[in-house]
């Protein structure tokens, strides 16, 4: 797949339908609706007809599953022209002041006029991963005046830890009630980081509503990816949701679901299925090119007027652009082919003519009127107003003559240019978004130009031998025309041949949590389309299914360009067996190497040599620079000089620090290094610098040295990854925003922000995923409003500025935070529009302007932090002001990757604090999921209000500092960025890294492996689209390694032993695959640090042999009793 989706090639529906008219609207609900008569909310109706004719509103008065809320109905007698005041009908009972009462058009009108009416009592416990409900039907026999069925909720038929209702009861000819749920069935054990996915399903009642006895799934995608952060602003499961079911005339039911997915080209797609049993059984679910939430279906009026079975079918909806985003519109969509296309969009419309409405407007409910007419229902965001339920009249064609008429041209167009769905062939191991397609051609397309136009859509290379089929499996001839083939409007089709030769490869997406999120997307049926690795949290999944005896020693990546911003620090591996659980393998930095510059008299010319010389050195000798090449440019932070000698002469001023990234005669000098003498030497900050090669220099050239110790450690150098720090520049009198280029970029002194036109920018150093900016002044207040603030991007600060339109600004007292930015940039600046002297936005540049990035370290806090092993961070990307001693408050910050934490500076605005080193403690943790470990033996030293923390030295992605005061007097306060400061660095690894470029062609290398399990994961953390390593043919592009665990020569043993008495198995020594015997297998030539070690690796290698059927049981047992008997201790 290819960095970017690929538009479908099915018609966008026409703007819209002659037919249907807006001819009336008016508010519902209003101050009258409430006793007390205050403007409260009103929301998400279920729109019911009396038997006597009035018309009943039911509506809830919270948002999506927000505590508290009541369950409300409203009556009108004059056809919904007025509405009298609302009564309490339910309110949440389940559990306890959390609980939330939930409605979703729940409703139905049964034959004998009793009212129905689903509805749920459910809590977020962590929103919206942990969530439980329970389901109400509520029945009525008075036409609303008096409800049963609200005291307890109904038994389902199957377990569901959440069973929200999703659309209006459904009533059959033959009285089965069909009514729509959705949600997650159950809590799996890793829930927190991948969760079941949600899933829509039907349940079915006998005995009108009195007892639901069976249920069927008509939606589960479980390899959905849940969308997190930064994919969704909370933790959403993602997957199947809303569904609305219709009965169309000729008996087949229909269903139209709300689908949430983070992935694939139309993230707000509406799938499509039909049942031809009555909801016992439906078709799998199909993509439609309908974009659209909040489903309502009913026949139109028009129905009423056609020949034979032919429906007029609408869909209510929230309406959707075409990049899945709500527009604050309520809409309904035709489809004249039972849903397989929708179009002539007509919208809805606010009584008070308001263009812009709020995201959430929408939830609409229909009822059919007489003389062609639909009442329709739906709640509106207006302004900061609560939202309010508003009605439509909506007239449809009332001619019989027109009706048909449309009908005929829709049929016809249908039959000229059918739309129909491909898919692939193993599309249940697929996202469905990304393995499902819906598209149009014309009647007379060639069968083999649909497949070469379609097969990338569904992820696959071109290939002549790929097919379409039926699905019963019917060959469609590629010479054929697509009627001749008997491909009609609304066919599935299959697309696929067999699994080519080689690795069978995978990936998985938004891939947040890699050790439990299983590989799917894997090429069964057809060779892997382009696919771009760092893009949206991708993973790459090798199946490598290896015989016993042999492991993965190297894999490489082959990109289709020369270069791209993917490292080593880019890259983590892990491996399973199962494909459910991923153990991290830890990788390994190439080792720096040391070596000096001989008579280094020029600095700026003296090359080093004698890389990699590791015996005694001595430094204040002949003008001697000792230097070391790290490898690859890597951020040099600190430098640390060891001296073995009690005392040397050298003195700090006698020292300087250059640079070089070719060791040839280009080095340069570090100005702003800082030299301060230590115990033990000398300890440098202020490098700061990316490069390969870095060199001390010092004055002596005589042989009377004092500084001498072995050269590795004598110089240590401190720092990690490839990245530079930002560089932040403005431009004064930016007129015009577009061509206006920074300058200054470096500029780090005081900075007015609303003054000469200036605007203020930042050069990232390479193109990064930017998702929110801080504005921080000074003080707390400024003339500057969010309407002033405008956000530009570009690619290269040479005049090709773009405006970000899609910015969202607050204000609060001294910030300005612009949201919604979501693009990839390697420049970005702020523009306003004051062009005077008299500015009141200050501060210093690299603080007035904190750009948020998807490598930007993310600042947070717990309260009550009274069990630090298992308190877990909140409120990640907080910026503001925050005490620190109060309230039994940890601060601590999320790295975004793991990285080898070495020290952290704990700093307040005040001059003195309350704290001393004696109440700080550190903990780390791998997931901020209740795994926080204490980082003991550490170092605090305390400088007035400023502490740091040394000696930490935990590779980790989150750490946290907590204090034991529980009041909540504070004495140490400031920004939280400001206050947490973590020195890190890339992690110790225990597999190595390479990259080179061959034939135009950059390539990643990863080798001293050795992988053993089936499955390699090799994740990578960019979560922006940007895509710059591209696997063109991924079957031929990754190539792996592999060689025998044995290769030093099989066992001698004739029986499986480790020592003498009972540490002989008595089990024989069989020779395996490629010459290995099961010793070698067990434990080949590894060392072990302990024996409990050893046991599990025995432990684990001998079920691997009794699963290749190798070791039976006895055996396996008996072996494994030996390695319990053996000696402790490394072997």
């Amino acid at each position: 797949m290819a960095p970017a989706g690929t538009s479908l090639s099915a018609a966008s529906p026409s703007a819209s339908d002659p037919a249907l008219d807006v001819v009336d609207s008016w508010d519902v609900t209003g101050p009258h609706t409430f006793p007390d008569g205050e403007l409260r909310p009103a929301m998400n109706p279920a729109l019911l007809q009396a038997p006597d004719g009035d018309l009943v509103v039911v509506f809830q008065t919270t948002a999506d599953a927000k505590p508290g809320g009541e369950l409300r109905q409203i009556r009108s007698s004059d056809g919904g022209q007025t509405w009298g005041s609302s009564r309490v009908i339910a309110e949440s009972t389940e559990y306890g002041s959390q609980g939330a009462i939930t409605s979703a058009r729940g409703e139905a009108t049964l034959p004998d006029g009793t009212l129905l009416l689903a509805y749920n009592d459910g809590i977020n416990h962590v929103a919206y991963n942990s969530r439980e409900s329970v389901v109400f039907v509520a029945r009525s026999a008075d036409g609303g005046d008096t409800w049963t069925g609200t005291d307890e909720p109904i038994t389902l038929p199957i377990p569901m830890r959440e069973a929200w209702i999703a659309g209006q009861i459904l009533v059959l000819d033959d009285g089965t009630l069909l009514l729509p749920v959705w949600g997650v069935h159950e809590l799996v054990p890793d829930w927190q980081t991948n969760p079941m996915r949600s899933r829509s399903g039907v349940l079915r009642s006998f005995d009108g509503g009195q007892t639901w006895t069976q249920y069927s799934t008509i939606a589960y995608d479980p390899h959905n990816p849940p969308e997190f952060p930064p994919y969704y602003a909370t933790n959403y499961i993602s997957g199947a949701n809303e569904t609305e079911l219709q009965q169309l005339p000729d008996g087949r039911i229909v269903a139209v679901i709300r689908y949430a997915t983070g992935v694939g080209p139309n993230q707000g797609q509406v799938y499509l299925s039909h049942s031809d049993d009555g909801g016992v059984t439906w078709t799998h679910p199909v993509a439609t090119a309908a974009q659209a939430e909040a489903l309502n279906l009913t026949l139109a009026p028009c129905t009423d007027h056609l020949a034979g079975d032919q429906a007029k079918l609408l869909m209510a909806h929230r309406h959707l652009d075409e990049n899945g985003n709500r527009t604050g519109r309520t809409a309904l969509s035709v489809s004249f082919d039972e849903g397989v296309t929708w179009g002539g969009q007509t919208f809805l419309e606010e009584p008070g003519g308001a263009a812009h409405l709020g995201a959430g407007t929408g939830e609409p409910a229909q009822l059919r009127l007489p003389g062609g007419r639909l009442l329709i229902v739906f709640h509106a965001e207006v302004g900061g107003d609560p939202r309010k339920l508003v009605a439509n009249i909506v007239e449809d064609a009332t001619s019989a003559a027109q009706c048909q008429a449309q009908a005929d041209a829709a049929n016809a167009a249908a039959a000229a240019t059918p739309t129909f769905f491909v898919e692939r062939a193993d599309r249940d191991e697929w996202p469905w978004p990304q393995a499902s397609r819906v598209t149009s051609h014309p009647a007379t397309a060639l069968v083999a130009n649909v497949i070469e136009e379609e097969a990338e859509r569904v992820g696959c290379a071109y290939d002549p031998a790929l097919e379409l089929s039926t699905l019963d499996g019917v060959v469609l001839d590629p010479a054929d025309t697509l009627t001749e083939a008997g491909v009609w409007n609304g066919s599935t089709l299959r697309l696929g041949h067999s699994s080519p030769a080689g690795l069978r490869i995978g990936f998985s997406e938004l891939d947040v949590a890699p050790a439990t999120r299983p590989l799917y997307g894997w090429n069964d049926t057809c060779a892997h389309a382009p696919l771009a690795l760092d893009y949206r949290g991708r993973a790459l999944g090798l199946d490598l299914d290896l015989p016993v005896g042999q492991s993965v020693t190297a894999v490489e990546l082959r990109a289709s360009a020369a270069g791209s911003r993917l490292d080593a620090n880019d890259y983590r591996l892990f491996t399973s067996d199962d494909n459910e659980t991923f153990v991290g393998l830890q990788a390994e930095d190439k080792t720096h190497l040391h070596g000096w510059a001989h008579h280094d008299i020029n600095p700026a010319q003296g090359n080093l040599s004698s890389i990699g010389y590791t015996n005694n050195f001595a430094f204040d000798y002949e003008n001697r620079s000792p230097g070391v090449d790290l490898r690859q440019r890597q951020l040099i932070s600190t430098i640390d000089l060891v001296n073995s000698n009690p005392s040397t002469r050298l003195q700090a001023s006698d020292l300087s620090v250059w640079v070089s990234d070719t060791n040839d005669g280009d080095w340069t000098p570090i100005s702003n290094a800082q030299i301060s003498a230590t115990t033990e030497g000398f300890h440098i900050t202020g490098v700061d610098t990316v490069a390969r090669y870095v060199k001390v220099v010092q004055p002596y050239g005589d042989t009377a040295f004092t500084f001498a110790n072995a050269l590795p450690e004598l110089m240590v150098v401190n720092g990690g990854g490839v990245q530079q720090q930002p560089r932040f520049g403005y431009r004064n009198g930016d007129t015009d925003p577009a061509t206006g280029d920074l300058g200054s970029l470096g500029y780090t002194n005081n900075f007015a922000f609303d003054y000469n036109k200036r605007s203020a920018g930042v050069d990232l150093r390479y193109p990064q995923f930017v998702s929110r900016i801080v504005l921080v002044d000074r003080d707390t207040s400024t003339r500057l409003t969010p309407a002033d603030i405008s956000v530009w991007v570009s690619d290269t600060n040479n005049g090709d500025w773009q405006q970000v339109t899609g910015a969202a600004v607050t204000q609060e007292p001294g910030y300005l935070v612009i949201d919604g930015i979501d693009e990839v940039t390697q420049f970005v600046k702020v523009v306003q529009p004051y062009t005077d002297t008299a500015y009141t936005f200050v501060n210093a540049l690299p603080d007035l302007l904190r750009v948020v990035t998807d490598e930007t370290p993310l600042y947070g806090y717990l309260n009550g932090d009274t069990d630090p092993a298992n308190g877990d961070l909140s409120h990640l990307g907080y910026y503001k002001d925050l005490a620190f001693d109060y309230n039994k408050r940890s601060v601590g910050a999320d790295l975004r990757i793991p990285q080898l934490i070495s020290s952290v500076t704990v700093t307040g605005t005040a001059a003195s604090t309350r704290l001393v080193p004696g109440d700080l403690s550190v903990y780390v943790s791998q997931n901020n999921d209740g795994d926080w470990d204490e980082v003991t033996d550490v170092q605090i030293t305390q400088n007035g209000g400023s502490f740091v923390i040394e000696g930490i030295d935990a590779v980790a992605q989150y750490v946290k500092i907590t204090q034991p005061y529980t009041d909540t007097s504070p004495t140490f306060t400031n920004r939280l960025p400001d206050m947490l400061r973590v020195s890190s660095e890339s992690a110790e690894r225990d597999w190595t890294f390479s990259t080179r470029v061959e034939n135009g062609r950059v390539i990643h290398r990863f080798e001293d492996l050795t992988v053993t399990d089936r499955f390699l994961k090799i994740h990578q953390r960019h979560e922006d689209t940007l895509g710059t390593f591209v696997l063109e043919n991924p079957e031929i592009d990754v190539s792996v390694e592999i060689s025998s665990e044995c290769e030093s020569g099989p066992s001698t043993e004739t029986t499986v032993r480790f020592g003498p008495g009972d540490a002989d198995s008595g089990v024989e020594n069989y020779a395996v695959d490629g010459g290995c015997t099961v010793m070698d297998l067990l434990i080949g030539d590894d060392e072990f640090r302990n024996h409990g070690e050893f046991v599990r690796r025995v432990t684990q290698q001998s079920g691997k042999l009794r699963g290749a059927g190798v070791l039976s049981i006895r055996e396996r047992a008996a072996i494994i009793r030996a390695a319990a008997h053996r000696d402790a201790g490394p072997r």
